[in-house]
């Protein structure tokens, strides 16, 4: 079966293999994430042709898992529902409402391999402010977890995409060949049925972005790598957080020290959550 890529874009436990889960960061060094844990989202009513209720109850069965590990405390809470058509991955623009959806047949702009995206806004000091996801309407969707030749299944997909909606990224050195080891977060699939049950990275993942508490590290391996993107919209692996006194850290992190009305020659020179403004010449 030809793998289908997957778009978007943590505990005392050890890692299963030695790879570690992934994040973004800003120019200013910031991880990617809410800025706080509790996270709602609103459910598109539209259902693609022959999926019926279940095939939204499958999509919200991809939540519920972030959430499990003692270590974090990510919360995320269907709130409503939204009779949009469309939303940021699919070309709209932000709404400020967090909103999952299938997108309707001819509104896809990314082609039949493409299962699902997710677009999440974010502000230079990496705080998300809105995510959206969209389903492709297309896909030859099974709820069904025997594996069937030609069938994706839509709660490993969706699993896989809520991930990428509060800040994980793809696990690059994994092809979404199955296997038990094999992170939610692999960038392609064959059938969407291992992305089902998290890993230890993706758990791990989950725990650093939103800790309960303070997220305590024994190793480098329980600490992100860090994913960028090329020009020519390939992924690859611009740093790695290690680990040091059981705290995660990064060299591409930076801590500036202006503060509001300060002048500040580059981005990082700010204090949280303060940025740089541009002046007009002469100013």
């Amino acid at each position: 079966l030809a793998l289908v890529l997957l778009l978007a874009a943590g505990l005392a436990m050890t890692p299963s293999s030695a790879e570690a889960f992934s994040v973004i960061v800003t120019d200013w060094g910031k991880v990617v994430r809410y800025s706080q844990p509790n996270l709602t989202y609103n459910m598109g009513t539209y259902i693609p042709s022959g999926l019926g209720q279940a095939g939204l109850n499958a999509i919200e069965a991809g939540f519920p898992p972030w959430g499990a590990p003692s270590c974090t405390s990510l919360t995320l809470t269907k709130v409503g529902t939204t009779n949009v058509t469309m939303v940021m991955p699919t070309g709209s623009d932000p709404n400020g409402i967090n909103e999952v959806i299938y997108s309707q047949y001819g509104d896809w702009p990314h082609g039949s391999y493409v299962l699902g995206v997710t677009v999440p806004l974010y502000t230079v000091d990496g705080r998300i402010v809105e995510s959206d996801i969209a389903f492709n309407p297309g896909t030859p969707w099974t709820l069904s977890t025997g594996g069937s030749y030609g069938s994706m299944n839509l709660q490993g997909v969706s699993t896989h995409e809520i991930g990428h909606f509060f800040g994980m990224q793809h696990v690059l050195d994994y092809y979404g060949w199955g296997g038990s080891d094999e992170p939610t977060m692999v960038p392609s699939t064959g059938d969407g049925i291992s992305a089902i049950t998290l890993s230890t990275d993706d758990q791990l993942g989950a725990c650093f972005l939103y800790p309960a508490g303070t997220y305590t590290c024994n190793n480098n391996d329980e600490c992100p790598d860090i994913v960028d993107t090329y020009s020519n919209g390939d992924e690859y692996y611009k740093g790695h957080y290690s680990c040091s006194g059981g705290a995660c850290s990064s060299s591409l992190e930076k801590e500036g020290t202006r503060g509001y009305g300060e002048e500040c020659p580059e981005l990082w020179d700010c204090v949280s959550p303060y940025f740089c403004q541009p002046m007009a010449a002469g100013q």
